[in-house]
């Protein structure tokens, strides 16, 4: 008789997988991505099946998350991206500085020095902010290279996506971006893009996109792995 799985995990649906899929993310742990009309009945054998890996996996990501929880507050941000370091301070709450101040390289959060969550919360807003301030200006370069045009832009923390584009032309990207290596930051920004061209993920559309930015099934791919690059705080982990 089979061992109970005893794994915590979650079930995404993807319309582009084309088998079973297992990940750990570094926000939540196991995720299982199944394609659609799948059974999800079959998950715990599947899981089963490949208990080594998962224990393996679980165990780095528990060490990494420790090891990144232990380093908070952080006393910089790499925001890779950009190529920007910022340096961090902390200081007491005042009346007249609500959360954090931001001038240049200098950060600066407003906080309890023990109230690690509201240390969180502040640097999240003061990462959102940088995002707002830039990423808009940098997909806007792409359009106009690639001769696209789009409606509104939104920056915004989503736990399991990059970007999206709505059938509107309403492009949203995700503030933690600024983490990641500019190549693969400027490979959300075209796959959104390229979505103004083709709403799905078909042939035609990687041929498009792979027009307007050579190498991008191979950019893709190294994405799977890039949220690895984002501090665990900036998910909501402290509490």
């Amino acid at each position: 008789m089979p061992r109970s799985t005893q794994f915590e995990y979650t079930v995404r649906v993807s319309a582009r997988a084309r088998r079973v899929n297992l990940r750990v993310r570094p926000e939540s742990g196991l995720e299982v991505v199944v394609p659609k009309r799948f059974r999800t009945s079959h998950i715990p054998e599947i899981l089963e099946a490949n208990r080594p890996w998962i224990e393996k996996a679980l165990r780095q990501w528990r060490e990494k998350r420790a090891c990144m929880l232990a380093d908070f507050p952080p006393k910089s941000l790499a925001l890779r991206a950009l190529g920007r370091h910022i340096t961090v301070q902390y200081r007491a709450p005042r009346a007249d500085r609500a959360g954090f101040s931001l001038q240049g390289e200098r950060l600066v959060i407003y906080s309890e020095a023990q109230d690690q969550a509201a240390q969180a919360t502040a640097l999240q807003a003061a990462v959102r902010q940088i995002a707002v301030d830039s990423l808009p200006a940098l997909l806007a370069v792409e359009a106009a290279r690639c001769g696209l045009r789009y409606g509104k832009v939104t920056v915004r923390g989503q736990r399991s996506r990059w970007g999206s584009c709505s059938s509107a032309g309403n492009i949203s990207l995700n503030y933690k971006l600024l983490f990641l290596e500019p190549a693969l930051m400027r490979y959300v920004l075209c796959h959104e893009l390229a979505h103004l061209r083709h709403l799905n993920h078909s042939p035609a559309y990687w041929q498009y996109l792979e027009s307007i930015l050579p190498g991008a099934r191979a950019l893709d791919r190294r994405l799977d792995q890039a949220g690895a690059a984002v501090p665990v705080w900036l998910h909501g982990g402290m509490g």
